[in-house]
């Protein structure tokens, strides 16, 4: 009779994060552990990508974690199927446990969550190698700058983030870790250029010029010098 008073209620002695859930709905704890879960932010560092050659960090308070009602509800019935009837009889005559029991919560990502953040990253950190350029003037040589690129491995830091997600959810699993960061190194390599300015400096020697009239040509030889001219380049 009183555990069919109690159906569909946790069982005595039955605690959450340290929280004595006993004799609510499982909709009652479930709202209880929504509210109560844990702030967790999530920093993103990249060495050496970001301006100067620093590290690039990229800190996000917005939660990646849910809780996974069905399964916490699950565990929730299964760690009360364990309560015996006496303890039942020994709660409605006190109103406590006669035993604690720690049950875990189960939680999930977000969908997308580090995707997201790692196309983010790409966006900031991501840029392609740039050369060099070598032009001649009356005045004399001048050059363009060249520009390391720097490619990210979304691969490699995805299968790292998925392994973090897993230690951060067995972590929360039973402990409501308040104030928790959660760091993620993310792997890239910077993309040389393939004329760097200091090589671009060396071609201080003209080695020919040669110059000619468009005036007065046809068709095919304005063409002719068009595609000789792209050999030199």
């Amino acid at each position: 009779g009183v555990k069919l008073k109690n159906k569909g209620r946790v069982a005595p002695g039955i605690r959450v994060w340290g929280m004595e859930l006993a004799g609510k709905t499982y909709e009652e704890a479930l709202e209880l552990l929504i509210e109560k879960m844990p702030e967790v932010k999530v920093e993103i560092v990249c060495p050496g990508a970001g301006k100067g050659g620093t590290d690039y960090r990229l800190v996000t308070e917005e939660a990646f974690f849910e809780i996974d009602t069905k399964k916490t509800t699950e565990n929730l019935q299964k760690a009360g199927a364990s309560v015996s009837l006496w303890e039942w009889l020994y709660y409605s005559i006190t109103g406590k446990g006669a035993e604690k029991r720690e049950c875990g919560v189960e939680l999930s990502e977000k969908e997308g969550y580090f995707p997201k953040l790692l196309q983010t990253c790409a966006r900031e950190i991501c840029r392609g190698a740039k050369d060099a350029t070598v032009t001649w003037t009356e005045k004399g040589l001048t050059v363009t700058e060249s520009q390391t690129g720097y490619g990210l491995d979304v691969g490699q830091s995805m299968r790292d983030a998925q392994a973090l997600s897993e230690q951060v959810k067995h972590k929360l699993r039973e402990n409501r870790a308040e104030g928790l960061v959660v760091r993620l190194a993310v792997k890239g390599a910077a993309m040389e250029p393939r004329l760097t300015t200091e090589q671009a400096k060396h071609c201080n020697t003209k080695l020919a010029e040669f110059s000619t009239s468009y005036a007065g040509a046809g068709a095919g030889r304005a063409q002719n010098i068009a595609v000789g001219a792209k050999h030199l380049q």
